[in-house]
């Protein structure tokens, strides 16, 4: 089964997003805090990651600079989710 880590600070679209995924087959983990996602990744291992840019308390082209820069990491798919249209900074990050 395929694992997929959702970096999402509004819980009802984390949950919306986990239910989903899960539904279409996908383990699903959604951590509530985002202060080391490089741990979350190591623990759970994700085949991707589906992250929202806008994180209260972190930058999400930040997060995806540190895990690209970690070479166990540099495989992993990331999408990006945002209101704004940022696909060519997420891009430039690394998703």
């Amino acid at each position: 089964m395929q694992k997929i880590l959702v970096l999402e600070d509004e819980h009802n679209l984390a949950n919306l997003l986990k239910e989903l995924l899960t539904l279409e087959g996908f383990d699903v983990f959604t951590p509530s805090n985002f202060e080391n996602v490089i741990q979350s990744i190591d623990e759970f291992s994700p085949d991707a990651l589906v992250m929202d840019i806008h994180l209260q308390d972190q930058d999400g082209l930040e997060i995806i600079r540190q895990i690209r820069q970690d070479s166990k990491h540099h495989m992993l798919y990331i999408l990006t989710l945002s209101g704004l249209d940022l696909s060519y900074e997420a891009k430039a990050a690394g998703a």
